[in-house]
């Protein structure tokens, strides 16, 4: 309903928020500000609508920096250029090409999706958000990522690069009650019928390059005249932290099993939670 009202009904909406949004000026200046600006990033070169592409890069991308992503996903890429190849790979020869990334889970739910997309697909990927979804380790952004970036469908997924620009936009404070779901409602007033993957990509470049975490460049910022943490000099607490409850700390015991030859006995864990 969201996405309806934006398309046909005026420029300028409401929120109930801080301030309000010019929907259609935002998208715009976003867009040539990312006509400029754009990451060269190999995954946009390569194939700009491919889902394969951006589906690898998303994944890798998951707590991991652009820098450390780009080596290993052109080396993981010229290994396996397509889903179908990627989908005839075993899990350990995928492991060990995903070593330096970390957070191996991601391996192993990127080698159990090329088997799901080749088998019940016939090697393609779903073009709707809610069949992506239902892929392993794909959730709302990446599926909407793809979903955008790919497909070409009017969603702007949520990351933490767009979550910071939305919400300093908007004064929204992270340690507000509902604040998911508060910029979750923002995002979807985001609708761009021509050009959503690159409104997509555009916000998280923006993100990255202008409204940074630290140290933004406000002072050069083309969304400045909109942005309620601009104008009331709020910049640097949104959105902030969430307020967390403290955890009580755990402590563990390792063992480690050696021989004369300094080699070190390894055992694969099997339906281990963490650390297969």
């Amino acid at each position: 309903m969201a996405n309806v009202i934006a398309k046909f009904f005026g420029r300028f909406l409401v929120l109930n928020y801080k301030c309000d949004l010019d929907i259609e000026a935002i998208s715009q200046i976003l867009l040539k500000w990312y006509d400029f600006n754009a990451r060269r990033l190999p995954w946009r070169k390569k194939s700009k609508n491919s889902p394969y592409h951006i589906w690898i890069s998303e994944i890798m991308l998951q707590q991991t920096t652009v820098k450390a992503v780009i080596p290993r996903y052109k080396s993981f890429i010229r290994r396996w250029p397509n889903i179908k190849k990627l989908s005839l790979a075993s899990i350990d020869e995928i492991l060990h090409e995903w070593q330096g990334l970390g957070y191996y889970s991601r391996a192993h739910n990127i080698y159990k999706t090329a088997i799901i997309i080749n088998s019940n697909y016939k090697g393609r990927f779903p073009k709707n958000t809610d069949s992506l979804k239902n892929l392993p380790g794909i959730g709302d952004y990446t599926a909407g990522a793809v979903a955008s970036i790919a497909f070409s469908k009017p969603i702007l997924p949520v990351d933490v690069n767009i979550e910071r620009v939305l919400a300093r936009i908007n004064g929204v404070f992270k340690n507000e009650k509902n604040f998911k779901s508060k910029i979750n409602n923002i995002a979807k007033l985001f609708y761009e019928p021509k050009r959503p993957g690159d409104l997509t990509q555009a916000f998280m470049d923006f993100g990255s390059i202008i409204c940074k975490s630290n140290n933004p460049v406000c002072e050069i910022c083309p969304l400045s005249k909109f942005c309620y943490s601009f104008k009331k000099k709020v910049v640097h607490l949104i959105p902030g932290q969430k307020n967390l409850l403290k955890k009580e700390k755990k402590y563990c015991v390792i063992f480690f099993i050696m021989n004369s030859k300094n080699e070190i006995l390894f055992r694969k864990r099997k339906n281990a939670q963490i650390l297969k």
